[in-house]
C-alpha cells in the first residue's frame, strides 16, 4: 500500500503547476505553515466563515493479513478558523457499523489546532478524553471528536484510517461543502480483477487522471496489479442551499464508486444486483415477514369488518384501530420489528406501523404489497443502480374488492388513502410483489389536490376591511395544511401562526378535520383589516395574503432545479361589498398566464351594481423545473405573483 500511496503523491505534486490552489498549502500531515495561520479571509469569498485549506482521502481495496479483503482508507481534513461562527465545524462525528459480521475499525484518529503566537506556531492535540464512542442507534456507532483551543485564526487538521470488511461497499467522496474548499484530492486503488461502475456528479470541474500500481501480494494471485484513479479539486465554491430544492446533497461536487464484479482463476462472482434480486431480497427480510405474519389484532379486525360492505370503510377503520394501538415515534425506518414488541411498547417507527397495519389488512382479506420509497430529500432514486440500501422507508399498496389501488402510509396520522406525505411524492417507488416480482409505481400523481378560499367582505368608510374567510382544503392539501398546524399546544399558539401566515387579525376561527381520518380539512376566520386610503379614495388588496412564495425564483440565474411540493389547484374568489356612497374608479386588469412546466393562471375581476368580485385560479401540474427552463418559469411566476399586488380603488361620489 505504501508504494501506489507513494505514486498518488507523485501524480499530485506534478499536478501542481497546472493547478495550483488560491493558499499554497503543504500535501502533508502535521505541515502547517506560518502563512496557513497567518492569514485572515479567503480571497474567492470574503464572507466565509471557514475554509477548507485541504482535504485529502486515500482509498483502496486490497487485502489485508488483519482484516482479509476490505476497504481501507486514510483520510485528512484541514480547516482554517476565519470567523466566530466557524468555529462549530471545529468538531465533528465519524459513524461506524456496530455489525459483528462486518468489522470496521477507525484507528489513529487524530485532531490538531494550530495558532500563531508570537511569530510561532503553537500545537494542541485534542486528548483521548475529547473523543467519545457511543452508540448513535441499534446498528451504529458514534465516534465524536472536538478540537481544543480554536479560536478565529486557527488551523485544524483531523486524520484518521478507516478498514470495513464491507469491500463492496465504497462510500461516496464529496469534494463540495458548505464551506469553501481551497484544495481537495481524492484517489482509489481497485485490484483490476475487479470489475465497478464509477459517476460524477455535480457542476465545477474536478481534474482526473488513472494509472497503474502494484498492490499487495496475495497467495494464488498472479496479477497484483491495481487501477489508481486521482481526483483533484481546486477552488470549490461553498454549496448554498437554495429555496425549493428538496435534496441539496445530491447537486454536491461528488464521485461514487460500485463493485460489481470479481474475476479470479476459475472464480467469478457478480455482485451487479437486479431489481429482481432486490425484490427477493425484500421478500426474505423482516419487511415482508412481519407484515406477512398472522396480525396480532385479528379477532378486531373480524369486529370491524361484520356488517360493513364498503371497502373504504373498512380499511379506514383498521387503520385507526392500528394507529390508537401503536403510535409513530415519528422516525422514518425501513425494516420493522416483531409485531409483538412493537405492540407491547404501544409506539415504532414507520416501517413498524406499515407492517403491523399491512398485516390487518391482509386479514380482513385485502391484498397488499410493501411500497419501497426513497424519500425526495434523500436525492432522486437511480433506477440503474439497483440496491435495496438506496431505500428509506416502505409504505402500502391495498387493492380494494373492485381492483381500485389505495397507497397509504400506516403511520402518518396526517395521512390517508392516496394522500402521502409531499416527502414520499417520488415517480419512482418500488413495488414489491413477491419474489423476483416488482412494479415501478408513480406516487405523485395519486390525487387531486385542491384548496378553495371563498372571501366575504366589505370595507368601512375609514378603510377598515372586514369579512370572513372559507378555506377548504384536499387530499394532500388537507395533509399539508394539518401537517402545519397540528402541533400548536393550544388555540392562542394557533391563532398567532395563523395570523403570521395571513396578515390580517383573525377571530371566531374553527378547523375542522385536523384529527379526522380523511382526506379534506376547513378553515374559516372573522377578519379585520386596514386598507389604504389617498383623499376620498379607499384602495383595497383583493388578497388578504400571497397565495403563492416567489423565494425561488428571486435570481436572474439558478444552478439548480425548483422542486415543487405537489401537483396543485388553488382556487381564491374574493367578493367585496361596494362601500356606500362609493363608485368604482379603478378594477385590476383581468390575465391569464400560462407555462410549460404545464402550469396556467387566471385572473378575473367583475363589478356589478353592489359588489366587486375577484376570481383567481392557479394550476400546477409540474413536479420539477429543470435549470433550462428556469427563465421561462422565472418570468411566469414573476407575472403570477404580481397580481397578489392588484388594488381595487374606490372613489367617493360627488
Amino acid at each position: 500500500m505504501k508504494l501506489k500511496f507513494f505514486f498518488v503523491s507523485v501524480f499530485l505534486m506534478l499536478c501542481l503547476d497546472s493547478m495550483a490552489q488560491r493558499i499554497p498549502v503543504s500535501e502533508k500531515v502535521d505541515d502547517i505553515s506560518v502563512e496557513e495561520c497567518a492569514f485572515e479571509t479567503y480571497p474567492a469569498d470574503t464572507s466565509a466563515a471557514a475554509l477548507v485549506l485541504w482535504e485529502n482521502c486515500k482509498a483502496d481495496i486490497d487485502y489485508s493479513h488483519t482484516y482479509g479483503f476490505c476497504y481501507h482508507k486514510v483520510y485528512s481534513r484541514r480547516l482554517k478558523i476565519l470567523k466566530e461562527s466557524g468555529k462549530s465545524i471545529a468538531s465533528g462525528a465519524i459513524y461506524i457499523s456496530k455489525d459483528k459480521d462486518e468489522s470496521e475499525n477507525v484507528l489513529r484518529l487524530t485532531v490538531t489546532t494550530y495558532n500563531l503566537e508570537d511569530g510561532k506556531i503553537v500545537r494542541t492535540k485534542a486528548p483521548k478524553s475529547s473523543i467519545v464512542k457511543s452508540d448513535y442507534n441499534e446498528n451504529t456507532q458514534k465516534i465524536a471528536f472536538a478540537a481544543e483551543g480554536v479560536k478565529v485564526g486557527s488551523v485544524v487538521e483531523i486524520s484518521y484510517e478507516l478498514f470495513n470488511t464491507r469491500f463492496l461497499d465504497i462510500p461516496d467522496f464529496y469534494f463540495q461543502s458548505e464551506i469553501p474548499v481551497n484544495l481537495s484530492t481524492y484517489s482509489i486503488s481497485i485490484p483490476v480483477w475487479m470489475g465497478f461502475n464509477r459517476a460524477m456528479r455535480g457542476f465545477d470541474h474536478i481534474d482526473n487522471d488513472t494509472f497503474k500500481v502494484n498492490g499487495e501480494r496475495i497467495e494464488g494471485i498472479d496479477d497484483n496489479t491495481h487501477r489508481m484513479d486521482v481526483y483533484r479539486a481546486v477552488d470549490l465554491p461553498a454549496f448554498t442551499d437554495e429555496a425549493m430544492l428538496y435534496c441539496p446533497d445530491q447537486y454536491l461536487d461528488a464521485i461514487s464508486y460500485e463493485v460489481t464484479a470479481v474475476s479470479l482463476p476459475g472464480n467469478f462472482r457478480d455482485f451487479s444486483q437486479k431489481w429482481e434480486t432486490v425484490a427477493t431480497a425484500v421478500c426474505e427480510s423482516p419487511i415482508c415477514i412481519v407484515m406477512n405474519a398472522r396480525s396480532r389484532f385479528k379477532d378486531e379486525v373480524e369486529s370491524i369488518c361484520a356488517g360493513k360492505t364498503d371497502d373504504l370503510e373498512k380499511l379506514s377503520a383498521i387503520l385507526d384501530m392500528v394507529r390508537s394501538n401503536v403510535i409513530w415515534n415519528e422516525k422514518i425506518t425501513l425494516v420493522p420489528d416483531n409485531q409483538a414488541n412493537v405492540i407491547k411498547a404501544h409506539s415504532g417507527g414507520s416501517a413498524d406501523v406499515n407492517a403491523i397495519a399491512g398485516s390487518a389488512f391482509a386479514a380482513a382479506g385485502f391484498k397488499v404489497s410493501p411500497v419501497l420509497v426513497r424519500l425526495r430529500s434523500r436525492g432522486t432514486l437511480m433506477t440503474n443502480r439497483p440496491m435495496l440500501s438506496a431505500f428509506n422507508t416502505f409504505i402500502l399498496h391495498v387493492v380494494t374488492s373492485d381492483g381500485k389501488d389505495l397507497f397509504v402510509d400506516a403511520a402518518d396520522p396526517s395521512g390517508y388513502f392516496n394522500v402521502l406525505p409531499e416527502n414520499y411524492l417520488v415517480h419512482s417507488a418500488f413495488d414489491v410483489k413477491g419474489e423476483a416480482s416488482f412494479e415501478w409505481v408513480n406516487l405523485d400523481n395519486l390525487s387531486t389536490n385542491t384548496t378553495y378560499y371563498m372571501v366575504n367582505a366589505e370595507v368601512s368608510d375609514e378603510g377598515t376591511v372586514s369579512g370572513h374567510l372559507g378555506g377548504k382544503y384536499i387530499n394532500v392539501s388537507s395533509y399539508d395544511f394539518k401537517d402545519t398546524f397540528r402541533d400548536y399546544d393550544n388555540e392562542d399558539d394557533l391563532y398567532e401562526q395563523m395570523e403570521k401566515f395571513i396578515p390580517v387579525d383573525i377571530s371566531n376561527m374553527t378547523v375542522t378535520g385536523f384529527d379526522d381520518f380523511g382526506d379534506s380539512s376547513t378553515l374559516d376566520f372573522d377578519f379585520e383589516a386596514e386598507c389604504e386610503t389617498a383623499g376620498d379614495m379607499l384602495i383595497v388588496n383583493p388578497f388578504l395574503f400571497k397565495i403563492l412564495s416567489d423565494a425561488a425564483f428571486t435570481k436572474e440565474v439558478r444552478k439548480f432545479p425548483v422542486d415543487f411540493s405537489y401537483p396543485e389547484i388553488t382556487r381564491y374568489v374574493y367578493t367585496l361589498k361596494i362601500p356606500e356612497g362609493y363608485a368604482v374608479a379603478q378594477l385590476p386588469k383581468n390575465c391569464v398566464y400560462k407555462s410549460s412546466l404545464p402550469s396556467t393562471m387566471s385572473f378575473r375581476v367583475l363589478a356589478d351594481g353592489s359588489t366587486v368580485r375577484v376570481q383567481f385560479q392557479f394550476d400546477n401540474k409540474a413536479m420539477i423545473a429543470l435549470p433550462d427552463d428556469y427563465s421561462e418559469v422565472r418570468k411566469y411566476w414573476t407575472d403570477v405573483c404580481a397580481v397578489f399586488n392588484e388594488r381595487i380603488i374606490f372613489k367617493k361620489a360627488e
